[in-house]
């Protein structure tokens, strides 16, 4: 009988200390889940790409502390793969593709054989075509057009299983819209003309439009739409229609000026607003129109100097300086 009571003691103990150690897991695993989500959003909006890497770091640490990854369930290891895409991204951003790239060659390993463990899971093939996009994104950044081919064609094709398993899905609706872009992307890069790749970039900006109605108040939808009007734009321009690409280009200045007016806080928004009117600068400038050129240019150098004091390591931003002072010794 006593030694039957120290068994049934020690049963408790252990499913307590089970249960306390998943309690403490499930935790641990919501903070990589905030980190990962609202946590990253508000510091990307803050323009702190050196905090971000830190917080990555301290995510990544987590698993490295794990006895066997092996061992974990597919959603901590997706999670773990998503770790990696944040790392990378930021790495990319320094300008620093080759670690990058490692990063994101090493997240697709885990999402290809999470995927091939469930091949009908929404989220494998959700994570997996977020693998297949960035090692795509760094090749593209290369100019390995092969590569970057090969895995956005991969990409459309998950985005498109995708669609097909819930059609009315906005999330996947927005990916499909996303991969199409990307080939739209690929063919004014690699090829000299933009007809070719006006037909994908309609496509992806009637995408964007259709969510925009299903959720008007969105500001990914904007934002998202506001991308494909400068894509698309982007085509006009080599096909040498400049008209239209100024009129797909103010589309997208309207769009972007009113987010940065509604949260002028956020950097990400005034970094991209930078570009469109920077873009328009340089595109009134090649059709002659120097007065609404330089007006473009002074606008947009306001804006550059207050990403540069926020951040002034971010060689992004500095490139805007360079173009905005190289319009500045062109004109005077």
């Amino acid at each position: 009988l006593v030694a039957l009571l120290a068994m049934i003691g020690m049963t408790i103990y252990a499913i307590q200390s089970r249960n306390e150690a998943q309690h403490q897991q499930a935790e641990a695993e919501g903070l990589v889940e905030y980190m990962l989500t609202d946590l990253r959003t508000e510091l990307k909006g803050v323009g702190r790409l050196d905090v971000m890497t830190k917080v990555n770091e301290r995510a990544m640490d987590y698993y490295d502390d794990q006895a066997d990854l092996s061992d974990m369930p597919a959603e901590s290891l997706e999670r773990r793969a998503r770790i990696l895409h944040a790392m990378g991204e930021d790495d990319e951003k320094r300008g620093d593709l080759d670690k990058a790239l490692a990063k994101f060659t090493e997240a697709h390993r885990v999402t290809a054989a999470l995927l091939a463990r469930d091949p009908e899971n929404p989220d494998r093939i959700f994570g997996h075509a977020q693998s297949e996009y960035w090692v795509g994104y760094i090749a593209y950044m290369k100019n390995d057009w092969e590569t970057v081919e090969k895995n956005w064609l991969n990409y459309r094709s998950l985005a498109r299983s995708l669609v097909e398993s819930d059609p009315i899905n906005i999330k996947w609706l927005r990916e499909e819209g996303y991969a199409v872009g990307n080939l739209c992307t690929l063919e004014l890069r690699r090829t000299d003309g933009g007809r070719s790749a006006i037909s994908f970039c309609k496509a992806s900006l009637q995408a964007m439009q259709l969510i925009m109605e299903a959720e008007p108040n969105s500001e990914r939808a904007k934002q998202d739409l506001a991308n494909r009007f400068g894509w698309l734009a982007e085509a006009q321009i080599s096909n040498g229609d400049l008209g239209l690409a100024l009129i797909e280009y103010s589309n997208q200045e309207k769009l972007i000026g009113t987010l940065v007016k509604q949260k002028p806080s956020d950097l990400s928004l005034l970094d991209q607003w930078v570009r469109i009117l920077m873009t328009i600068a340089e595109l009134h400038e090649k059709m002659g129109n120097f007065e609404k050129a330089l007006s473009y240019v002074a606008l947009a150098d306001a804006q550059a100097k207050k990403l540069i004091q926020r951040d002034p390591q971010n060689q992004k931003w500095q490139k805007w300086k360079h173009r905005i002072n190289q319009i500045y010794q062109r004109r005077t």
